[in-house]
């Protein structure tokens, strides 16, 4: 009888494959029919070769990733008897679909060019032509010519696709981004090759798949999802690819994109603008029955209700309510400065523009940046109810936009009736595309939470979100008597180490400023929870616990070392449940020393900062350009709280620690935990030059001969990959996030060996001999600030592996002394360079009396 099916496993290792059901690993019969297991690798020779031997009807392809059982197999084959369409699709389990029992192509249904997702007839798929430049690109190119003429493909009953791979919209783990030939190669060898064969003539579903290949390249290297593949002169090189690829796309696709899940509005406007150098003007306007429509001069629609002001942050400061936003689709006016207005009781009032950080940003490099707006609105103007609107023109029309607020606790409050702000005697709601502010009620707040419960349990959120808000959120009222009693101080450092300047400015004030009441946030399982709950109490909260949310809804300043703050404090996926309640003033100590641009993480409108202490005036320096946004005394230089305990206590030991980057690391673990093993790590350059280092025969033979003890420090982001790590009996290899102490290392080590990790201040503090070894192979992952490694670093620059070698051995041959030149650099760098860094931040707080 024929074969109705064909598995195919394409696999590289056979021997790292098994199926998930014992025996099911050869040709098999399954209801009378033969399936035929191929191992015959991957790749398009593979393809090619399985067409032409097998006898089945309709084929399937699967991977070492997929879970494959013979009940899996039985239930594709049920489902086929009787079909006969050339093409079916497998659902994945994660997807939502537009139209049940249908799968969309072009790019609207997600995972649009995983070949593993669809079932094809034998004879639809030998009629797919690939020439030799294809097939490297073979999978890409069977999905555009079996999807070419059709926009829905009929789901093959309710099979899921059982996988551990990523797939592409999985963002944070997705494997593609980070292979070269995916950018430049992919485009070049295969998409403009593929365009000048069709000549332009392209259906909608191959423009649309075409159109989704870009977005893709663009969306996981957006912001700060750069992989840093592409660098520098290819950056340039792969939009010069793009701008060909879209001089042979119909405009409509173009624009359409924006309309895909996830891809930002942008990305339409930036691409369309590309394809012809030139700005976009919207001009003539039609009315609809829902919303304004414009015409660019390129004859496309677009929008006006793309206008959108966007709350960032609201302040009830001395001179009034100061409010902070962005102009989102402000590319839709002539001159939004002068074409966007803002009104309090009718009247249009005066505000500026600023240039806090409002970039956005693909491979790094800047392509767009929005009208960042401020604007106050002062006291006198407060005393009675107050209106405050906004107004935008777009082409001939004056347009009410819609107002959108920013998820974060720093815009007060969102789009609902039921959220109310209260500051003073006043509180501030939104009503009708208008914030409004009128007197404190406490009748009309218990009316506003009834409604805020009731919206709660309404939302679509998952259930144990919802029942511990509908318990928090009373709980935090008929606590609030006990709260207020004394100040309510937050620290926290990484979550799941202690050891930074969380920690010692909380152990400093709990012993030296009993007027606050004082906690710092750990997770249970860190190595110093024990000890440091056994000596605080209850002043250590367990992070993730009831208490901890507790304690931080009634905080009233938060004493933070990274970015994220209200998501460090327990609440990263419900900031929107308790948004009104989440007011504390946060004050930044930092982790590392702000001498990069980082600004996209460290402005003042990040996390709503209200100070922000140094311990350079480089930083200060760094910190004063307009991007960051601090522009009303918030930089103070103090010090930072972890080097009071950075007194050298030398025991010949070497210690090599250098950073992490963003591509060698699994992304998406729980919040607050370490991150996850990766598999790939061990084939990444980054593990290749770090693993020869600390086992180089040269270095291990002058540590025998002087007597060091070398240390290898992994980075906390990339501990779990210890065991990737070849071991000696000279090299210490320890991951950060074990029971090392962090102060012990770094004074009891002789000299320094790092790229770029902000460790390197902690060390040169000491005046204690730093190496930067920089391989050419692994670019910083942030851009160069004030602070120049050519002028101001603390040690030799050496990008040569060998040379570096050769560097180590000479410094242990002499003692490890720090050059004159560079102890007079850290004497410029820092400016205090005493025990009383803490004591000097808290007299900052004393001072400026912003509780």
């Amino acid at each position: 009888m024929r074969d109705i099916l064909t598995v195919n496993i394409l696999i590289e290792n056979k021997e790292r494959f098994e199926f998930n059901n014992p025996g099911f690993n050869a040709d098999v019969v399954i209801n009378g029919a033969v399936i035929n297991v191929s191992y015959d690798g991957r790749g398009y020779k593979a393809y090619k070769e399985i067409l032409e031997k097998t006898d089945s009807e309709y084929v399937v392809f699967f991977n070492d990733e997929n879970i494959i059982t013979a009940d899996y197999i039985r239930k594709i084959i049920s489902a086929l008897l009787g079909k006969n369409d050339d093409i079916y699709s497998l659902r994945h389990p994660d997807e939502e679909y537009l139209e049940k029992n249908v799968y969309m192509t072009g790019g609207v249904g997600r995972n649009p060019f995983y070949l593993g997702r669809y079932i094809c007839k034998t004879e639809f798929l030998k009629k797919v032509k690939i020439s030799s430049d294809e097939e490297a690109f073979y999978d890409d190119k069977i999905v555009l010519s079996i999807t070419k003429n059709v926009s829905k493909i009929p789901m093959l009953g309710n099979i899921k696709i059982q996988t551990v791979e990523p797939m592409e919209m999985n963002i944070n783990v997705y494997r593609k981004p980070y292979e070269y030939d995916w950018y430049i190669p992919y485009f070049r060898e295969f998409v403009i090759p593929f365009l000048n064969e069709n000549k332009g003539r392209l259906t909608p579903t191959e423009q649309r798949l075409i159109m989704w290949m870009i977005a893709m390249r663009l969306l996981t290297n957006h912001n700060n999802r750069n992989k840093f593949v592409l660098l520098d002169e290819k950056i340039d090189e792969f939009f010069e690819i793009i701008r060909e690829v879209l001089e042979k796309i119909d405009d409509e696709f173009i624009i359409e994109i924006k309309t895909r899940q996830s891809v930002p509005v942008l990305f339409s406007y930036l691409l369309l603008q590309h394809k012809y150098s030139e700005p976009l003007r919207f001009t003539t306007e039609r009315e609809t029955k829902k919303r304004l429509i414009y015409y660019t001069d390129k004859g496309l629609v677009y929008g006006a209700n793309l206008v959108r002001p966007r709350i960032k942050a609201i302040n009830w400061e001395k001179e009034g309510l100061v409010i902070d936003g962005v102009i989102a689709g402000d590319y839709c006016m002539q001159n939004p400065k002068e074409d966007f207005y803002i009104r309090v009781n009718g009247k249009n009032i005066d505000w500026k523009t600023t240039n806090v950080y409002n970039l956005d940003r693909i491979f790094g490099k800047s392509v767009y940046r929005y009208t960042a707006f401020q604007f106050i609105v002062p006291r006198e103007m407060l005393k009675a109810k107050c209106e405050i609107s906004f107004r935008a023109r777009v082409g001939e029309q004056l347009v009410v936009p819609t107002v959108n607020f920013v998820g974060k606790p720093s815009s007060r409050i969102a789009r609902s009736r039921w959220i109310g702000w209260r500051f003073d005697d006043k509180m501030l709601t939104y009503s009708n595309e208008s914030l409004i502010v009128d007197k404190y009620s406490t009748a009309r707040a218990f009316v506003m939470e009834l409604g805020r419960i009731s919206k709660i349990i309404r939302s679509t959120r998952r259930l144990s979100y919802k029942l511990t808000a509908l318990y928090l959120r009373p709980l935090y009222r008929l606590t609030m008597p006990k709260y207020k009693k004394k100040p309510v101080w937050l620290f926290f450092d990484k979550l799941y180490k202690a050891g930074d300047n969380g920690d010692y400015l909380f152990r400093y004030c709990m012993e030296n400023n009993p007027e606050a009441d004082c906690y710092y946030l750990l997770n249970k399982t860190a190595s110093e929870y024990k000890d440091m709950k056994r000596k605080y109490g209850k002043h250590i909260l367990e992070f993730g616990s009831l208490r901890q949310k507790l304690v931080a809804l009634h905080s009233d300043m938060i004493y933070a070392t990274h970015a994220g703050v209200w998501s460090f404090c327990g609440f990263n996926k419900v900031q929107s449940f308790y948004k009104e309640f989440l007011d504390a003033k946060v004050v930044c100590i930092q982790h590392g020393l702000t001498t990069q641009s980082i600004a996209e993480h460290q402005n003042r409108l990040e996390d709503n900062t209200r100070l922000y202490f140094c311990a350079s005036k480089y930083e200060i320096e760094n910190l004063e350009h307009s991007i960051y946004g601090y522009e009303n005394d918030e930089l103070k230089l103090t010090g930072c709280p972890r080097y009071d305990g950075l007194k050298n206590n030398d025991k010949k030991q070497i210690l090599i620690t250098p950073t992490w980057r963003r591509n060698i690391v699994i992304t998406g673990n729980d919040f607050g935990t370490s991150k996850d093993y990766n598999e790939e790590f061990k084939h990444t350059k980054y593990f290749e030059i770090y693993n020869s280092l600390i086992n180089d025969e040269r270095l291990i033979e002058a540590s025998k001969k002087t007597g060091y003890r070398l240390v290898y420090l992994i980075h906390p982001t990339l501990s779990s990959q210890l065991d990737d790590f070849d071991k000696n009996d000279y090299v210490d290899i320890i991951p950060a996030v074990s029971d090392m102490s962090y102060e012990k290392i770094l004074t009891e080590s002789s000299l320094m060996l790092t790229d770029y990790s902000g460790v390197q201040f902690d060390f040169a503090y000491m005046k204690k001999p730093l190496i930067y070894y920089q391989p050419k192979e692994l670019p910083p992952q942030y851009e160069e600030g004030v602070y120049k490694y050519s002028t101001m670093g603390f040690g030799p620059i050496i990008d040569d592996y060998d040379e570096v070698v050769k560097t180590l051995c000479e410094y242990m041959n002499n003692g490890c002394k720090m050059n004159d030149m560079y102890q007079k650099r850290v004497d410029d760098f820092f400016e205090y360079t005493d025990y009383d860094n803490c004591k000097r931040i808290m007299k900052v707080i004393e001072d400026e009396s912003i509780i």
